[in-house]
């Protein structure tokens, strides 16, 4: 195989209405500032279009950028978010344990 293509619009919805399902109410996006070219810069977009379409009217303020793991809780906290999508795996797992080493 050459290569796979996800349809990111599809993912992020269904990942966008089940947190919604779960009562979140302030779903933020994910991602480091050095993946914001390619495919995270893609995903980035299709979070921000399938927000809108949902109703999120201020989605470019639910987006977390960072480059390095410290600087996640605060700007959770700040945004206020409840749930949070993660452009990869690995960018879950670094939101996961750092969330869950600083509350």
């Amino acid at each position: 195989v050459a290569g796979v293509q996800c349809d990111n619009e599809q993912g992020i919805g269904i990942a966008i209405d089940h947190l919604i399902s779960l009562g979140h109410k302030k779903i933020g996006f994910a991602i480091e500032n050095h993946f914001l070219v390619g495919e995270g810069l893609l995903r980035r977009e299709a979070f921000l279009l399938v927000a809108k379409r949902k109703g999120i009217s201020d989605a470019e303020n639910l987006l977390v950028c960072f480059n390095e793991p410290s600087d996640l809780v605060p700007a959770i906290k700040e945004k206020g978010l409840t749930g949070v999508i993660c452009w990869n795996d690995g960018t879950a797992a670094t939101v996961l344990r750092t969330v869950q080493q600083n509350g």
